[in-house]
């Protein structure tokens, strides 16, 4: 997929794949690579989760604590979209059905 391409999808309407990079409105300097969605999390003393769960670029996962969550509407910019095939096709058509029947709620920042 073209840089042209990435940067015209909608974040708001699907699903990024693991792996892909972006930026975000909380902190724009910072790349950050996805490497979990819909993971739980605790944020005052209520479970629930994010759409995403992401590391710091280039330094990955040094740390679980250090997890950055964020939903679809916090990415501002796609910098590299993950590897897609049928697989994450289906699994990103399903996406907001699972998550809508789950008894967790969507948490936001």
């Amino acid at each position: 997929m073209k840089r042209s391409e990435q940067n015209s999808i909608k974040t708001e309407d699907t699903i990024l794949p693991l792996g892909s990079v972006v930026k975000t409105g909380r902190d724009p300097g910072t790349l950050l690579v996805i490497i979990a969605r819909a993971p739980l999390t605790v944020m005052n003393g209520t479970t629930g989760y994010f759409d995403y769960g992401a590391v710091q670029f280039p330094y990955g996962m040094t740390d679980p604590a250090k997890t950055i969550f964020f939903n679809r509407p916090d990415v501002t910019e796609i910098v590299f979209m993950g590897y897609i095939n049928a697989e994450e096709q289906s699994y990103e058509r399903t996406f907001d059905e699972v998550t809508k029947s789950t008894d967790y709620p969507h948490l936001h920042l």
